[in-house]
């Protein structure tokens, strides 16, 4: 399975929410989402808070989005079933809110479509303040300061008010917008017109932006409001009440989890197969740290709802933990093996129709490191995983999988005149993604991020468009994409050495020798230390060679070029990235209940290791953390803490304990936000002994981890 080295914590778009929702409905071959009908027309609440859906379209919106959307065609029918709801109840908010979050931020002509369906619908009711919150609310994120204008001029006393504070909580909780105060007032404004509500994007912000007090009088009301419930769409919200607990007491995890398994054997007898309310229980026994109940119920969504996302994840971490990824100096029969077991597992999953994407993926994967494979079975496994992302929604990998598909043609030198087409296929699902990830809300560092994308896929591009126009004979078939590599703005000492790469091939692929011996050059002298060939092949090495004995270079004038770059190489940074800055004040509790202040910690060089619990590379990281923190924890000029950005910081303390470990953990979501909206994680971070921050290293890497950390904390490089 292709690893990840950087998770997200904060989206680096801020387009579109989640849908949510629960019903009685049935589906039947002919219509895959049911017949979904209302009893009866949802009644007029009058001047009531609009907090929440009625029954009726909680219900009806649960049971829809149970089914996950995988498919273009699969979205085009959910739409076409809301259509069909709005047309018998036109004024339900809740139906529009759904439809809005499924349309919009898939293409630029779809939202701009939307756009226009509910300035439409605006301008037929003049005065009406749910449809000027409609409105309001599908210009997030196309033209937010209008949707902010719009949605703080909603009258106070508006039944649809609230909602309208739920959007401007979205909107002040990070991005260029990003008013952490104002988040927390506006879901507070909520909270106190609408308590005990499980509002399901309500919920959700309240997790995120909500003060300690705000979460404990909303777990409180919250718990008294589910008391006895048996209906899904309600108990879903316990996993709300344990958040808002956590939050409220965080110097008495303890006492909570104690809670929480009081509640859990309660529950437990609710016998449920709703998705939602495993998923709740999952969540539940997770916290309460009873890993054979968690486990039993992972197991019920596995065999129960195979083509969700939860069992999807489920089985992913489950594999990823029986079998981890061959370490760089495995032999080789180790990797074969890994790669035999993996085949295995995809063709298991792809008998139980789970997510054929992500099957077909790592089908493909094993097929193309396994030995002995024949070209047959490749061509075989990568037109099927072709075909299937021409329709799947979902799916989205950067560089794009088509590219992997035709690297593999182009090495194996098979359907060589089909990677111009592959190549096209991955550019145009690119930026079709890229569509979807378009915000006004972006602040420059999250653009910075999405560059980072366009750069990769960029250069991949090139590169494989240089070795089919090698293979065809048609250099034409690289021109546009060499000239858009010459032209663009590079930066990174990674892609730079891509870069560089890409024009000697081009220049040799044209017969300029020298241009080419030169820029091969000044791609080997771009590298620094640690860097590590993508494929089997050093091509710029390899050329680079070659054109120096063409032209009538020698051994010992090679030799001498090596000797003089390679003081510039050895002073490069690897991947940590120079800060330079101050980082804000701030006081924050660990998981014993101390708080501490960052200004405490000025005359030590600190270490902060920015983690999640659902984040894999972390996990991987944090035995080289403990080792770190065993070994200087002692030391008075060196300090080692870890910032959990949980939401869910109930998590975090059974994981501690399960994993024995001893740094440090304060928590810090809101904080890290505030710091740097567009973050990745794991992330290091070391903060000089006058408190500005002064280094930062995305992913985690093992080699040499504790050497580089150590380096930075002890002012070595």
């Amino acid at each position: 399975m292709r690893t990840t080295f950087l998770r997200v914590v904060v989206a680096l778009t801020l387009a579109g929410t989640a849908r949510v929702g629960g019903t009685e409905a049935t589906a039947d071959a002919a219509n895959p989402i049911g017949h979904i009908t209302f009893a009866a027309a949802v009644p007029d609440a009058g001047n009531a808070p609009m907090c929440e859906a009625s029954a009726e379209t909680r219900h009806v919106l649960h049971e829809m989005s149970s089914r996950p959307i995988y498919t273009v065609e699969e979205r085009r029918e959910y739409l076409k079933a809301i259509d069909g709801l709005l047309a018998k109840n036109p004024d339900d908010v809740f139906l529009h809110l759904d439809y809005i979050s499924t349309a919009v931020h898939q293409t630029k002509a779809e939202t701009e479509a939307a756009i226009e369906r509910y300035k439409s619908l605006q301008e037929k009711h003049p005065g009406d303040s749910k449809y000027e919150f409609l409105y309001a609310t599908v210009l997030i994120d196309t033209n937010t300061p209008e949707a902010i204008t719009r949605l703080k001029a909603i009258p106070d006393d508006a039944p649809v008010a609230p909602q309208a504070e739920l959007r401007l909580a979205k909107i002040y909780e990070l991005g260029k917008f990003a008013d952490q105060a104002e988040a927390s007032h506006q879901i507070g404004t909520y909270l106190r017109a609408c308590t005990a509500s499980i509002n399901a994007t309500a919920r959700e912000y309240a997790e995120r932006v909500a003060t300690p007090e705000m979460a404990g009088e909303y777990g409180k009301q919250l718990r008294t409001r589910l008391r006895g419930q048996r209906d899904p769409t309600l108990l879903v919200a316990w996993e709300t009440v344990w958040n808002m607990e956590s939050m409220a007491a965080p110097a008495r995890q303890e006492e909570v989890r104690d809670q929480v398994k009081g509640d859990l054997q309660t529950l437990r007898a609710i016998r449920s197969n709703d998705l939602g309310v495993l998923s709740m229980l999952q969540s539940g026994y997770k916290m309460a740290g009873d890993k054979q109940a968690e486990r039993t119920i992972e197991d019920r969504i596995v065999a129960e709802h195979p083509d969700s996302t939860d069992a999807e994840l489920i089985v992913m971490e489950r594999f990823e933990l029986e079998h981890p990824y061959p370490k760089e100096e495995a032999s080789a029969e180790a990797k074969q093996q890994y790669y035999r077991v993996a085949l295995a597992e995809a063709d298991s999953q792809l008998k139980k129709n789970m997510n054929r994407a992500q099957a077909l993926d790592d089908r493909f994967e094993a097929l193309e490191m396994l030995d002995g494979v024949s070209n047959e079975e490749i061509v075989a496994a990568g037109e099927a995983l072709r075909t299937e992302l021409k329709e799947e929604l979902r799916w989205f990998s950067t560089p794009p999988t088509q590219f992997q598909i035709a690297r593999v043609y182009l090495d194996r030198n098979i359907r060589v005149e089909e990677v111009p087409d592959l190549i096209a296929e991955g550019r145009a699902a690119y930026v079709l993604r890229k569509e979807r990830e378009v915000s006004d809300r972006q602040t420059d560092e999250m653009k910075k991020g999405l560059e980072g994308n366009d750069a990769v896929t960029l250069l991949r591009e090139g590169q494989l468009s240089l070795d089919a126009a090698r293979a065809l004979q048609k250099p034409e078939i690289a021109r546009a994409v060499v000239e858009e590599v010459s032209a663009s703005k590079i930066g990174g000492k990674y892609f730079q050495v891509q870069a560089w790469e890409i024009r000697g091939k081009w220049a040799e692929l044209n017969g300029k020798k020298l241009d080419a011996l030169l820029m091969y050059r000044a791609s080997l002298d771009s590298r620094v230390v640690g860097y590590k060939v993508r494929g089997k092949k050093d091509e710029a090495k390899e050329g680079y060679e070659r054109l120096w004995k063409e032209l009538g270079g020698t051994d010992s004038g090679a030799d001498a070029w090596l000797v003089a770059a390679a003081g510039t190489r050895a002073a490069a940074d690897g991947n940590w990235e120079r800060v330079s800055k101050d980082l804000p004040e701030a006081k924050l509790t660990d998981l014993n209940g101390k708080t501490w202040s960052l200004s405490e910690l000025k005359g030590k060089t600190v270490l902060i290791n920015v983690w999640a619990t659902w984040c894999g590379p972390c996990r991987g990281e944090h035995p080289y953390l403990q080792a770190l923190y065993d070994k200087v924890k002692d030391r008075t000029d060196v300090a080692v803490i870890s910032m959990s950005v949980d939401d869910s910081i109930g998590d975090v303390e059974p994981y501690m304990k399960d994993k024995k470990y001893s740094f440090p953990v304060l928590f810090a979501s809101r904080y890290v936000s505030g710091v740097t909206p567009a973050l990745g994680v794991p992330q290091n971070w070391i903060v000089g002994a006058d408190g500005k921050w002064e280094w930062k290293q995305e992913g985690f890497a093992p080699d040499d981890w504790e050497k580089s950390v150590l380096e930075k904390l002890e002012g070595k490089k």
